[in-house]
């Protein structure tokens, strides 16, 4: 049986007051209503193994116990085993009274394909099971991995729900919308873009979704002496096209840490950074990878112990800077063990840092 429901204002809000520790500042809404906290989990790390699977499983209960609900998932994460692990846990946390499923807000990603199993040949699952079961031709998607045709979005959406057995999700992100445009020109691209963002405007007035965005991993960040492939403006413009006027386009979901600071730069030719277009658009935010997959959890600069008191690690660190960043509604990380969940979600209990602070780092 499926988990009915989505995330409602009302309920969101009363997960925060009965949280079991007090909850820090800088926590933003999303769409004016929902209240989300600034650690989320992501499903995207770890590997294709039974042990991760069982990690997740018995990471799920903890989270909640320590005030995260946020869940940011994917079937293409671990070859579709982090949303099945999620799908067995959340209905016994549910059934546990832990949480409800209106206090919870939970992503789905769409675009690229999934492996069933880790040891399937990519081509000819691709051949023998994509092509078949999607009723799409080759030409539909880019290299074998990754469509935004209206149709594949609707069936990654069939799946992401038979796999987290939840009738429905909070949040609709399109992965890597920069492939159609690199793979087809601006022109065709845009094209196949505006009725990707179509489709997803018709999920969420039918009930699927409260809304949707964007995520990439280097889409909207310039390379080198490139501009980013993907405008941020242009987007919402086809959003609000598809959308016929308004738009449910509210999320944005891009790596960002300490390592990876390209969210706070202008591009080359002097556009503004992500960070402004954010802030001025009033867009929510989710980085990602802010622990630099491991790499910012230990031999980061003294000065940072100094100006950031009651953070414990290095990890703790790394994740208070991202999440005091302006502009950044959440940061998302793969806690699977009691520890780290632990550590990481007692930033909860912290102020983010005042804006003047956090510009304080830089100097």
């Amino acid at each position: 049986m499926s988990i009915p429901g989505q995330a409602s204002p009302e309920a969101t809000r009363r997960w925060f007051e009965k949280a079991p520790a007090p909850r820090g500042e800088g926590r933003r809404p999303l769409l004016e209503d929902l209240r989300l906290p600034t650690i989320g989990w992501g499903g995207n790390s770890g590997e294709v193994k039974n042990i991760v699977d069982l990690k997740i499983e018995s990471a799920v209960p903890e989270i909640l116990a320590g005030g995260c609900n946020l869940f940011d998932t994917s079937p293409a994460y671990r070859h579709r085993r982090s949303q099945t692990a999620l799908g067995k846990a959340l209905p016994r946390a549910l059934a546990r009274a832990s949480a409800a499923r209106e206090n919870l807000v939970i992503t789905t990603h769409m675009g690229f394909v999934s492996l069933d199993r880790k040891e399937e040949d990519p081509d000819d699952f691709f051949q023998k099971r994509i092509l078949p079961e999607s009723g799409l031709a080759e030409a539909d998607f880019v290299a074998q991995g990754w469509s935004c045709h209206p149709d594949w979005i609707r069936q990654q959406l069939a799946l992401a729900r038979k796999l987290s057995r939840l009738d429905s999700f909070d949040i609709l992100l399109l992965d890597a919308p920069e492939l159609a445009l690199r793979a087809e020109g601006r022109e065709r691209g845009e094209a196949l873009l505006l009725q990707a963002f179509a489709a997803l405007e018709e999920l969420c007035e039918e009930g699927h979704a409260r809304c949707w965005g964007l995520a990439s991993l280097d889409g909207f960040y310039p390379q080198g002496e490139q501009e980013a492939s993907l405008q941020l403006d242009r987007l919402l413009d086809l959003a609000r096209q598809a959308g016929g006027g308004g738009t449910r386009c509210k999320v944005i979901q891009a790596p960002y840490s300490l390592a990876q600071l390209a969210f706070l730069n202008e591009s080359p030719s002097g556009r503004p950074s992500l960070q402004q277009q954010i802030l001025e658009r009033e867009l929510f935010f989710m980085g990602s990878l802010s622990l630099g997959q491991g790499q910012l959890c230990e031999d980061l600069p003294a000065y940072l112990a100094e100006a950031m008191p009651g953070c414990e690690s290095d990890a703790a660190r790394a994740l208070q800077f991202a999440r005091s960043t302006p502009g950044v509604g959440c940061v998302l990380v793969g806690m699977k063990t009691r520890e780290h969940i632990r550590d990481n979600l007692a930033l909860e209990a912290l102020p983010c840092l005042t804006e003047d602070a956090w510009r304080a780092l830089f100097s």
